[in-house]
């Protein structure tokens, strides 16, 4: 089960751990799903600080991976 719930964020770690726009957008989207999991157990009382650590978790790496895409769109067009 936590293969199957790790799989979405470990396919593009790779990629963008070699900085790739790309792999760094798809970990953004794939963020996203992480944070649309933790408001859903965040109605279960027993689960609720679990899914507040991983909503927050979730927005920030989708922020900083949205900044790091947006800056590199940036460094691109400048050149």
């Amino acid at each position: 089960w936590f293969l199957i719930q790790s799989l979405p964020i470990l396919v593009p770690i790779p990629a963008a751990l070699h900085g790739s726009i790309r792999g760094m957008f798809f970990l953004c989207i794939a963020s996203l799903l992480y944070f649309v999991h933790g408001v859903v157990i965040a109605f279960d009382p027993g689960m609720m600080w679990m899914a507040a650590c991983e909503i927050s978790f979730s927005l920030g790496l989708c922020a900083v991976s949205a900044l790091y895409v947006r800056q590199a769109r940036e460094r691109e067009a400048s050149r």
